[in-house]
């Protein structure tokens, strides 16, 4: 059986989504995933940050576009990143710091020795609260 291509579905074809989005993060939310967290703060604010704050800064980054060097004989490789990126700082966010987050989880030993997911106990908490309207 060979790879093909799947048409579009239904879901593809009725245009952009609508309603809440959440964004799930944790410390080990780095590099790319961090700047995806930034530009939607930034360009949606309404977006909600849910669990513990990414790691990296809200408002600078260190690294893409690595240098390589290796010494004439073989016996050293280095490879650094030169670049220092300045983000457009989103709501909230705190110089030198990961951006705050809007809503964080409880982890307690008892909710993981029962298999809970604080994160998606959080998200389904704020709906019940706030439900999403339907769209016209």
């Amino acid at each position: 059986m060979g790879l093909g291509w799947t048409p579009p579905g239904p879901a593809l074809q009725r245009g952009p989504q609508e309603g809440a989005v959440f964004l799930l993060t944790d410390a080990g939310t780095q590099s790319a995933a961090n700047g995806l967290v930034l530009m939607m703060k930034a360009h949606h604010p309404e977006v909600r940050l849910v669990g513990t704050p990414p790691g990296g800064a809200c408002d600078i980054h260190f690294g893409d576009l690595p240098l390589a060097w290796r010494s004439p004989h073989g016996h050293l490789n280095v490879l650094m990143s030169v670049l220092e990126i300045h983000h457009v700082a989103p709501p909230n966010c705190q110089p030198g710091q990961g951006l705050v987050v809007d809503l964080s989880p409880t982890l307690t030993a008892a909710g993981f020795a029962r298999r809970e997911d604080p994160w998606i106990e959080l998200v389904d908490a704020h709906l019940k609260l706030q439900p999403l309207q339907p769209s016209p």
